[in-house]
């Protein structure tokens, strides 16, 4: 047994009060007179053994209402802490909102289950009690709430795309309860515990002063087809052209993929073409879709399927812009290079120029990207030119030729920025790294294979950078030197290979790399023409701004909503950062003065669909070892009932028992009082 307000049992000391009394009458006589014996018959004499039975239940019905007494204001309760009412604790409720629990089960989804059960609790509880409602939303308020606003709250909370961790739950819970004095918090946690984004839960140590419960929500579905994602074959689609989308479409539990379904592709909000999914033996499907744009600038893409189970995930959002080629400008010293000819035709969003580089008339400013190949030396004029390049947000490639003079490159190398070339490798090698944070390698691989086939060469000069040229190495080989380096000393990206073009230097630009790092570098300064980004992976979104629109402040607009997002200056743009900020899925648009209104597709995490969740039995495995507990959702009730029977009404029953006391004493008083008057008198009459 507990005690909500234990400190006045100290009034447990007033018992002592008619224990003394008692002890004290003891010692008392009192005396009668007999003037004659005569009157003896007339007496009805008690035993001593007798008056002291009636005076000893006299004291204990006494001693036992002051007792009952103190309980009741003590207010005593049953059962573990977390299921008392305590004004001088914060009970935070920790709601699991993501899409997950939007499974539905007889016309409700479990997440309405959820809201519904704490209601009840709520309806049950004490009015003095504190709480803290927290969600996968931001915190909205650092104060402790009544009941009624936390089931005002609740009643307002929808489903969210985002992860907060349960560090960071206990964390704002902490910062509340120190702001307000209070030294216990009583965290429950109501989640359907779904294992890829609770695979480091439960920390290994539980800071002091907080118990925990686990509430565990068993989500109705059981099998699921969701579309894990989509791209374009050509990631820039050109208008009255046959364009491809591949969309892969993945089957979760036992009988999804036996259902009948269909992916259907709709382009602003017009149905274009319809597949259906052929899934292999590991429950993915791959189906290309063929699609035709009818007009130019940004468009809304939806990819629908039909699923009978979870919804969120049967809707796939993409913007896609029909807009003109990526521009390249081509300088090889003498006849084109061949690989690069070829790239330009393999990919119909290049537009190849080929250049004079000793052409000083030449504006390098207009183009996307500048590539520079077949050079033995670059001078200072030429560094020059490149870094004016950069200055406007220009991407630069130089794939420098084999030479004995490699010191030839420095001059230029030194005007573009700290960079130099300072050794000649004429050993063969395998580049062994790839970085996949890179700019040219993000978004290149859904997930990069364990034994992929990296560039080999038969030669390489070694690369060197200094802090100021703020390099990044791309690719590199075994001992760090880099293969593929990206320098950045202004706006635009300078990018720097240790070998040439040519076929007997190494098979770079016969590689899979070649052309999408192509397109990666020209992109870097015209923007993407497709944007789809996930929620709760903290992607950016590159948006392309000129260079007198270097100070504007980029808006996010959404439901209505103007939004200044996160956002940091990248080469000849702006990644913006739209986590914080957006909390559904669905289309948004970012926006600069004087700039493009770009389209956005917002789509929630795939990693949801996935059914895979702890049990009630692994749960309690994770917290063996501590004083918390794990039940089931539909326990809750019960337990919640439980407190309140003997959390609130134990006083009750106290007060009840007291009284009962007080009116056994009055009736032993009242029997002592008539049996005295019944006495005959012992005085002569």
């Amino acid at each position: 047994m507990s005690f909500l307000y234990p400190t006045i049992l100290f009034a447990l000391f007033c018992l002592l009060i008619p224990l003394l009394i008692h002890l004290f009458n003891l010692r008392k006589y009192k005396k009668i007179l007999f003037p004659h014996t005569r009157f003896f018959k007339q007496l009805q004499l008690n035993s001593k053994q007798q008056s002291k039975i009636s005076y000893r239940r006299l004291l204990a019905t006494r001693l036992l209402f002051l007792l009952l007494l103190i309980l009741a204001f003590a207010q005593p309760f049953f059962g573990k802490n977390h299921n008392h009412t305590n004004t001088e604790t914060l009970k935070v409720l920790f709601v699991d909102n993501s899409w997950s629990l939007s499974a539905t089960d007889k016309n409700m989804t479990a997440f309405e289950d959820v809201r519904q059960k704490l209601m009840n609790q709520l309806d049950l509880s004490d009015a003095r009690q504190k709480y803290l409602l927290l969600s996968n939303d931001p915190i909205k308020t650092f104060q402790s709430q009544s009941k009624e606003q936390v089931k005002q709250a609740i009643n307002q909370l929808h489903f969210s795309g985002k992860q907060v961790p349960l560090q960071t739950i206990i964390r704002q819970a902490q910062t509340v309860a120190r702001q307000e004095g209070l030294h216990q918090i009583e965290l429950q946690h109501f989640s359907d515990f779904q294992i890829h984004k609770n695979k480091d839960l439960w920390p290994n140590k539980w800071p002091e002063g907080l118990s925990y419960q686990a509430i565990k929500i068993d989500p109705p579905a059981r099998s699921n087809l969701a579309i894990d994602t989509a791209w374009l074959l050509n990631p820039m689609p050109r208008m009255g052209e046959d364009n491809e989308l591949v969309v892969k479409v993945r089957q979760y539990g036992k009988s999804g993929k036996d259902q009948n379904s269909s992916i259907r592709l709709f382009i602003n909000d017009k149905l274009t073409s319809a597949v259906e999914p052929r899934f292999n033996d590991t429950g993915t499907s791959l189906d290309t879709i063929h699609f035709s744009l009818s007009q130019t600038g940004w468009q809304r893409l939806v990819v629908k399927l039909q699923d009978e189970n979870l919804r969120f995930d049967d809707t796939f959002r993409m913007g896609i812009k029909s807009s003109p080629n990526l521009s390249i400008l081509n300088f090889s010293n003498g006849q084109p290079n061949p690989f690069i000819q070829t790239a330009a035709r393999a990919f119909s969003g290049f537009s190849l120029t080929n250049g004079d580089i000793f052409d000083s008339n030449e504006d390098w400013t207009n183009y996307n990207l500048i590539l520079i190949s077949g050079m033995n030396s670059l001078t200072e004029v030429q560094g020059n030119k490149i870094k004016k390049a950069l200055e406007v947000g220009t991407s630069v490639a130089f794939f420098p030729s084999k030479t004995k003079q490699f010191q030839n490159f420095n001059p230029g190398l030194k005007a573009i920025g700290d960079i130099q070339i300072s050794k000649l490798d004429t050993l063969p090698q395998t580049v062994s790294s790839l970085q996949q944070g890179s700019t040219l390698v993000r978004g290149l691989f859904e997930h990069i294979p364990q034994q992929m086939q990296l560039p080999q060469t038969n030669w390489h000069y070694v690369i060197k950078g200094g802090l100021s040229a703020n390099g990044q190495k791309i690719m590199s080989f075994r001992g760090g030197e880099p293969f593929l380096a990206s320098f950045q000393p202004s706006r635009g990206s300078f990018f720097l290979s240790a070998t040439d073009l040519k076929m007997e230097s190494g098979n770079f630009a016969g590689s899979y790399f070649f052309v999408p790092f192509l397109y990666h570098m020209a992109s870097a300064t015209a923007g993407t023409n497709t944007t789809a980004v996930k929620m709760g992976h903290g992607q950016s979104v590159f948006y392309p701004v000129k260079t007198d629109q270097e100070r504007n402040m980029i808006h996010l607009k959404m439901s209505e909503k103007d939004i200044i997002p996160a956002q940091k200056t990248s080469g000849a743009g702006v990644n913006v950062y739209i986590d914080e900020v957006v909390e559904t899925p669905g289309f948004a648009s970012i926006q600069a003065k004087g700039g493009e209104n770009m389209l956005i597709g917002i789509n929630p995490d795939p990693a949801e669909s996935a059914l895979q969740f702890y049990s009630l039995k692994q749960i309690e495995s994770k917290l063996k070892g501590t004083t918390f507990d794990a039940i089931q959702l539909d326990d809750y009730k019960v337990n919640a009932n439980k407190s309140q029977w003997e959390g609130l009404s134990l006083w009750k029953l106290s007060v009840l028992l007291a009284l009962i006391m007080l009116m056994l004493e009055t009736g032993l008083l009242a029997s002592n009082l008539s049996f005295t008057k019944s006495q005959p008198s012992s005085t002569l009459s």
